[in-house]
């Protein structure tokens, strides 16, 4: 699907009459950018180590369910999702964590640019438990993008953990477009 631009409203005049060009331009193509939003959704099916330390490491996510208007990547830099319309979007997703016998904490983040935004943060406890996964979800958190911005999530452990896909928790992330 080719991008659609966000729609820009027009101001009309009196006496003023449009064309059925005009018309398909700029009211058709704006009812169809808001029929098919930039959405995209991704995860990771492959294992990803992550080891212990304060700063974490961005979430590898090699397949796509959907993504609307082609800002992800399943093989090069398959961490980012770029934006393809520059807007508000709402972002969220959820990174599962195997468990181990040390460590306290497990943290996810969603970073814009490399750069964590403060209030975009999850942590849960751990459970000192080789046994006990611990999936940490972040809410959908509000994000401002320009095209070519990226967003990431980032995964944080104490200690040195693995996530581990499987077939019902793997790590994803929601994105959509929702205000210009």
């Amino acid at each position: 699907m080719t991008n659609l631009a966000v729609p820009v409203p027009r101001t009309f005049t009196v006496g003023e009459y449009e064309t059925a060009a005009y018309f398909n331009a700029n009211v058709r193509d704006g009812v169809n950018f808001l029929l098919q939003l930039p959405i995209a959704t991704v995860f990771q099916t492959a294992s990803q180590l992550l080891t212990a330390g304060t700063t974490g490491a961005p979430v590898a996510f090699d397949s796509t369910a959907v993504d609307s208007y082609g800002g992800h990547s399943n093989s090069t830099n398959n961490s980012r999702y770029t934006a393809q319309v520059a807007g508000w979007y709402l972002v969220g997703g959820s990174v599962p964590m195997n468990g181990t016998v040390s460590g306290t904490y497990r943290k996810c983040q969603i970073a814009v640019n490399g750069t964590v935004i403060a209030y975009a943060t999850a942590q849960v406890p751990q459970v000192n438990s080789a046994s006990n996964a611990t999936a940490v979800a972040i809410s959908p958190t509000i994000v401002f993008l320009n095209v070519g911005d990226y967003v990431q999530l980032i995964a944080i452990s104490d200690a040195s953990v693995t996530l581990t896909p499987n077939t019902s928790n793997e790590a994803y992330m929601t994105i959509v477009w929702v205000h210009n």
